[in-house]
């Protein structure tokens, strides 16, 4: 987690340096959330290269250290989705699992019971198990796929009876963090008691304030092109209406 407040004075104060002007709240916090989510797709595209890269045996030494400190890095995301009868509202009418509306990116399911592992399959090889008759999916080797906001498990029998037992783990998506304020003398003052930090881990914080300083200079930047384009159109209306 990272300190909102902390992140936005370092932000303002390096724009100050730069003398690129003021940040306003609006804009630092719209800035802050699109560099997390920037952040965590990135997380999550590496873990993605590092299981493509072991699945061909390609993965060199110096490249797997790099990848599972990306992998500790989005862990950061792990949340637990449990499937059992407290969360009935979990289940659907045509037998599938609605996947939690913070889902992100699936990493594992289990039995709760046994902690036999559930395998993910792509959702044509998944149809594919269903129908294949000579060496079918059983409660031992449970299969399951995603297939939009759902999650379907096979076999059947596995989905009847021990469906309300599993638990889902995944990646979860980022929060919105809130530099919240109270206007005191015409100015923002920070209100730690209504704001939200950074759900960031603390070892990306550099990589937050570049992005964030990133977009705000940007935006700074194509305010003062717009103002001064003005600027040239108001003086070229002046000069026509005095010729």
């Amino acid at each position: 987690m990272i300190n909102v407040d902390k992140l936005y004075k370092e932000a303002q104060a390096q724009l100050n340096k730069e003398q690129m002007g003021y940040l306003p709240p609006a804009h630092f916090i719209l800035f802050a959330n699109s560099a997390v989510q920037r952040i965590q797709l990135w997380l999550i595209h590496a873990v993605k290269q590092k299981i493509h890269r072991e699945n061909l045996g390609f993965d060199s030494q110096g490249m797997a250290h790099l990848a599972e400190y990306y992998e500790q890095l989005l862990e950061y995301y792990l949340a637990p989705y449990e499937i059992d009868a407290d969360h009935t509202g979990q289940r659907t009418e045509d037998t599938s699992i609605s996947l939690p509306s913070d889902f992100r990116f699936a990493v594992e399911f289990h039995r709760k019971s046994d902690g036999v592992p559930i395998s993910k399959l792509p959702y044509g090889k998944f149809n594919l198990a269903k129908r294949n008759h000579y060496q079918p999916a059983n409660s031992c080797a449970p299969k399951y796929t995603i297939v939009g906001n759902k999650i379907e498990v096979y076999p059947e029998e596995f989905g009847a009876e021990d469906r309300d037992k599993g638990v889902f783990m995944y990646i979860r998506e980022a929060v919105d963090c809130v530099w919240a304020y109270q206007v005191v003398n015409d100015k923002p003052m920070y209100d730690s008691t209504l704001s939200k930090n950074v759900d960031l881990p603390g070892a990306l914080y550099d990589e937050i304030l570049t992005i964030v300083l990133e977009k705000a200079g940007l935006s700074i930047r194509d305010t003062m092109v717009v103002g001064a384009a003005n600027t040239d159109q108001q003086q070229a209306e002046q000069k026509k209406n005095r010729d």
